[in-house]
C-alpha cells in the first residue's frame, strides 16, 4: 500500500465517524425537543454538558483513524474533554460546583492516563499502557485524597465528619510518627549488585 491510499482511508474513516456523530447528535436534539415539550421539562438545563461530552468522545474515536503517535495525542485530548463534560454533568445535576477544588484531578492526569491506557491497549502499545496506568493511579490518588480533605475535613459541599476537628491533628501526628520512625529505625544494607 502506498501513502496516498492510507491517507485516503484515514480521511474516509474520519468522515464516517464525524458524519455518524452528526446524525446521532441530530437525533438526540429531536428526542430532546419532543420529550421536553411533552413532559414540560427543561432538558437543556441538565443536558448542556453533553455539548462537551460528545465532542470529546468523537475526538477519542477519531484518534483510531490516525497514525499511532498523532492518534495517542488526540485520544488523550478527547478523554480529557469528555471527562470535563462528565464532571460538569454531575456538578450541574447535583449542584456541586465547588468540587472543582479536587475534581480537576479526574481531568488531568486521570482521564489522560485512562485514554492512554485504552488507546495503547487497543493499538498494541505496551509502553503507553504502562504509562497510562501510572497516570491513572496517580490521578485517582490525588482525587481521593483531595476529595477526602475538601469534603470531610473542610466540608466544602456541606459534608463533615462528626469529629472533623480531630482529623487534621490526627493526620499530622500520624505523619510525624511515620517520618520519625523511618529516620530512627535501623535500615537494612542493600545487597551489592
Amino acid at each position: 500500500m502506498n501513502d496516498k491510499s492510507i491517507d485516503k482511508r484515514e480521511r474516509n474513516m474520519v468522515s464516517i465517524i464525524f458524519g455518524a456523530g452528526l446524525i446521532l447528535l441530530g437525533i438526540l436534539f429531536l428526542i430532546g425537543r419532543f420529550v421536553g415539550s411533552f413532559f414540560h421539562v427543561d432538558i437543556g438545563h441538565f443536558a448542556w454538558p453533553f455539548f462537551i461530552i460528545l465532542p470529546g468522545l468523537f475526538l477519542f474515536l477519531i484518534s483510531f483513524a490516525l497514525e499511532r503517535k498523532a492518534g495517542l495525542s488526540v485520544a488523550m485530548l478527547g478523554g480529557m474533554v469528555a471527562t470535563s463534560g462528565a464532571i460538569l454533568l454531575v456538578q450541574n445535576t447535583f449542584d456541586l460546583y465547588a468540587s472543582w477544588a479536587y475534581a480537576w484531578a479526574l481531568v488531568a492526569p486521570t482521564s489522560a492516563g485512562l485514554a492512554m491506557l485504552v488507546y495503547g491497549g487497543l493499538r498494541g502499545m505496551s509502553e503507553q499502557v504502562k504509562r497510562g496506568l501510572n497516570l491513572t493511579v496517580v490521578g485517582l490518588a490525588i482525587f481521593v485524597i483531595a476529595g477526602f480533605f475538601f469534603e470531610m475535613v473542610i466540608g466544602l459541599n456541606g459534608f463533615h465528619f462528626a469529629a472533623a476537628w480531630l482529623c487534621w491533628p490526627a493526620m499530622l501526628i500520624g505523619l510525624g510518627i511515620i517520618l520519625l520512625g523511618s529516620s530512627l529505625l535501623p535500615r537494612r544494607k542493600q545487597a551489592a549488585d
